[in-house]
């Protein structure tokens, strides 16, 4: 298994030189939410390192061909980055381990604690179907968008991601208790809705996030 260094440093020690090299944009990530849309542009300097910068989140990355370290510059703004960034990494560490990754919900059975996968492709109500799951009596979340499926002491074994799930107003719609734990009302527009769910649900803390 091949490991590497990361070092998170102030983006400020991003030159003006490295910005201008990075000429070429790629698109890292595609999110129906706008704030977690990644486009970053990248080149290469003189002396062959690769350099990628972000100038909405004013962060920036450099890394040798072939080399085991990369340089993460970030700003107040870099939140994004740094959770898409160890994020995918724990995941291809997974995958190196054997770990079968599956883009699957899963809820628990209370009486058994056994792990049902709701499988599907994006769009296909995965999410929809745990949130009806979960609101039952028989069932507890376990894991909201993917599934780490492998073997120990040579049972099968599931565990979950840590991650929030992500709702939308649409199957809200159609749990108005849990609309009113959220302290959500049914006349809010779908963009304003999910915008209290989350502040309401998610993250207690939300507005020191986005």
């Amino acid at each position: 298994m091949r490991w590497w260094i990361y070092s998170l440093l102030c983006n400020s020690d991003f030159s003006a030189d490295w910005k201008a090299a990075c000429t070429t944009t790629y698109p890292i990530r595609r999110s129906t939410a706008e704030a977690f849309n990644l486009e970053i542009n990248c080149g290469e300097l003189s002396d062959g390192r690769q350099v990628a910068w972000h100038e909405r989140d004013q962060t920036g990355y450099a890394w040798q061909k072939g080399g085991q370290h990369m340089a993460m510059y970030v700003s107040h703004k870099s939140f994004i980055h740094v959770i898409e960034f160890f994020r995918y990494y724990l995941l291809a560490l997974e995958a190196l381990k054997g770990s079968l990754i599956l883009h699957a919900s899963g809820v628990e059975n209370r009486a058994t604690g056994n792990i049902v996968a709701i499988c599907g492709v994006k769009g296909a109500g995965k999410t929809s179907t745990m949130l009806n799951l979960t609101t039952s009596e028989a069932f507890r979340y376990f894991s909201g968008d993917k599934l780490l499926v492998d073997i120990h002491n040579n049972e099968l074994r599931v565990r979950g991601w840590p991650d929030y799930p992500h709702v939308g107003a649409g199957s809200l719609r159609r749990h108005p208790v849990l609309c009113r734990k959220l302290g959500m009302t049914l006349t809010h527009p779908p963009s304003q809705q999910r915008k209290i769910a989350t502040s309401s649900y998610l993250h207690p803390n939300c507005s020191t996030v986005h």
